[in-house]
């Protein structure tokens, strides 16, 4: 599985799930764009060989997956906001560990923090996954 297939993959299962768009810069809580105006994501993958297998051919991948969102909160209304975020955060879990477009992958939820920013005008979630799959050597990568 490539890196851009799984980060695709990811994207469409968030906006199947929420109503949150893709933000079209990273972002994190220490440094958050003033472009952005809330309720969208990011994705960010980091990868490690897992030194699993033997075969020379093949290598076992271990990717880091993590999904950021960012959640306007309310000042009205703090407390549903927070619990609008935390409904996405499961959705996106659940379906995430459900995922059958990555049949090859195994995808385990790691983690999940979250932060104010401070000026206390935004809520940024991370949800980490790690998705393993194996990786033939010498195939060709469009």
């Amino acid at each position: 599985m490539r890196f851009s297939e799984v980060i695709n993959d990811t994207s469409a299962v968030i906006v199947e799930k929420t109503t949150l768009k893709a933000s079209p810069v990273l972002f994190d809580a220490r440094q958050l764009p003033s472009s952005l105006a809330g309720n969208c994501f990011c994705l960010d993958i980091q990868s490690k060989n897992t030194n699993k297998l033997r075969d020379r051919n093949r290598i076992r991948i271990d990717h880091v997956l993590r999904v950021q969102m960012l959640h306007r909160i309310r000042p009205n209304d703090q407390v549903a906001t927070q619990r609008e975020a935390l409904e996405d955060e499961e959705r996106i879990i659940d379906a995430m560990v459900k995922l059958t477009t990555m049949p090859e992958a195994r995808v385990l939820y790691r983690l999940s923090l979250r932060a104010l920013v401070a000026s206390r005008e935004f809520l940024v979630t991370t949800i980490e996954f790690s998705v393993e799959d194996t990786w033939t050597m010498g195939r060709e990568v469009s």
